[in-house]
């Protein structure tokens, strides 16, 4: 193989590994996403008591306010990664045309991909403090 080859084949798989984390990482943070508006829909729910608001215990209102917590994370990731993409484009473009544009392009997308995975994490985590407390804060209102 040429190095031409080489560095042609290094490019397409640079290229489908970044749409395979793409495709994952927007599957994880829609489900999380929706189990996080279920959990807040479910405390809701059991809030209201004769047409009357209140949660029933502190566990599900500290889960409650991490939850809405964790959607403002979720809006910031989405906004970053937006930004950050058409930013790269723009300035790729402007200063590159397209002699260079994959080779630069995936450099940059190897490097932000790794703060997005950070991103991932976050979420995961912050998810699983809001399932643990509300879980636990569930049980406690149903006993």
């Amino acid at each position: 193989m040429t190095n031409e080859e080489v560095k042609e084949k290094f490019e397409e798989s640079i290229e489908e590994g970044n749409r395979f984390y793409g495709a994952q990482s927007s599957k994880v943070s829609q489900n999380i996403r929706t189990l996080v508006m279920g959990i807040i829909a479910i405390i809701w729910v059991v809030s209201y008591n004769n047409g009357i608001f209140k949660l029933p215990n502190l566990l599900l209102i500290i889960s409650l306010f991490i939850s809405f917590g964790y959607l403002v994370i979720d809006i910031l990731h989405y906004f970053l990664d937006t930004r950050f993409y058409y930013n790269k484009l723009i300035s790729l473009e402007k200063n590159y045309g397209q002699k260079m544009y994959l080779t630069t392009y995936n450099q940059a997308l190897i490097k932000y991909s790794k703060v997005s995975y950070g991103w991932i994490w976050a979420k995961v985590i912050v998810f699983a403090i809001i399932a643990i407390l509300f879980v636990v804060g569930m049980w406690n209102h149903l006993l």
